[in-house]
């Protein structure tokens, strides 16, 4: 064999060596190459209009056109807020009856009884709310209604809460630290005689008092816990009322009592309602007030200042609309001023507030949820003033 032919048969001896080691150490099924997968590009999530559903609710509400308020009386207030809301949203309009809970109250139990319903907000004090409208069983959870930021903003508001009971059935936007009694200066020319409980026992003083009613919801309602509070017992209590019962003329008149004395026809007006002290105060009219010497708790009151929201309203966004606007800053300086009555926001103005309606710097005043008078009380009060 020539060393040509070697060559060539080794050449072909490896070459086929080669092909045959390549053979076995591959996979005769090709293996496929795995795809690889999109990763989505991450969408910002939109940000959704906090105002959306507000305005929806406006635009509803202004088709509606009217919300019916009750409301305490007072032509100040009634001015203050239809004005005032009619001004923020022109598409509608407040009929507003202005009046005691007790009687409005009346109103809203005999509708229900015919089958209608025809108010959507009411706005009474907080013992009309315990005594009067919440044995009817017509009010409706008050927080599901409220939807503007600034509303539900708790640090506009004092102590960084809402003021809305256990049930939920009631707002109370209203601080109120009222005066136990106011006197003309004419009649009374040393105050300190009649700043104690028992000096308006004084037999001087029989005939020139007139007294606010304790029977009705009102600021004369508290009069018995009050002198409880101050003598020691509810014993104690219970003597002081008969007699000063004997000592003074009763009425239920608000307004009338309050001007009595500034007419000079009554010296004392015991348990005047601060409510109505504070529209006459937005009218220019100034009082001598006093609170007693033994009374020692720092309570406030919502006087007028307790809002609630109706079930069946007739206009069910109107009355959305309307009880989130009186709980603006906007609603709430109108209130306030035309009340002159304190707001338990805390961005509302404080200066035109009378020195018997504002809270004293460093005072931590507490707020009575249990209003109500016992059962003992109840009987005492009916058996001194006769029902």
């Amino acid at each position: 064999m020539t060393a040509a032919k070697r060559l060539l048969r080794y050449l072909v001896v490896a070459g086929a060596a080669l092909g045959l080691l390549a053979a076995c150490g591959s996979d005769p099924t090709a293996t496929p190459v795995p795809t690889a997968t999109p990763v989505p590009v991450a969408q910002p999530t939109p940000t959704p209009d906090p105002l959306a559903e507000w305005n929806t609710i406006v635009d509803a509400a202004t088709a509606e056109g009217t919300v019916v308020v009750f409301g305490p009386p007072g032509d100040a207030v009634r001015r203050a807020l239809t004005e005032g809301f009619e001004a923020a949203y022109p598409g509608i309009r407040v009929e507003w009856s202005g009046g005691r809970g007790g009687a409005q109250g009346t109103i809203v139990e005999e509708e229900r009884k015919a089958g209608q319903s025809n108010v959507d907000v009411v706005i009474q004090g907080f013992i009309s709310f315990n005594r009067v409208f919440l044995p009817l069983d017509v009010l409706a959870p008050v927080e599901e209604a409220l939807h503007l930021p600034e509303v539900l903003d708790l640090s506009n508001w004092r102590n960084g809460e809402h003021q809305i009971p256990p049930n939920g059935l009631n707002f109370g936007f209203t601080m109120s630290t009222n005066t136990q009694l106011i006197y003309n200066a004419d009649l009374v020319s040393d105050p300190t005689e009649i700043d104690e409980y028992e000096e308006l026992l004084d037999p001087k003083w029989k005939g020139k008092i007139i007294l606010n009613d304790p029977i009705p919801a009102g600021a004369g309602y508290r009069v018995l816990r009050d002198a409880t509070e101050a003598l020691g017992s509810l014993e104690a209590a219970e003597t002081w009322l008969r007699a000063m019962k004997e000592q003074s003329v009763v009425d239920r008149d608000q307004r009338g009592m309050i001007e009595s004395v500034l007419k000079g026809e009554f010296a004392i007006h015991f348990a005047p309602s601060g409510g109505v002290m504070g529209q006459l105060a937005s009218e220019g009219i100034e009082f001598n007030f006093l609170t007693l010497q033994e009374r020692t708790t720092p309570i406030y009151s919502n006087s007028f200042g307790t809002l609630m929201r109706l079930t069946e309203p007739p206009h069910p966004n109107a009355q959305i609309v309307f009880m989130n606007w009186l709980l603006t800053q906007e609603g709430q300086t109108a209130w306030s001023t035309s009340m002159n009555l304190g707001s338990l926001r805390l961005d509302v103005p404080t200066d035109h507030l009378r020195p018997y309606s504002r809270p004293l710097p460093g005072v931590d005043y507490g707020f009575d949820w249990n209003p109500l008078r016992s059962d003992e009380e109840e009987a005492i009060i009916n058996d001194i003033f006769g029902i």
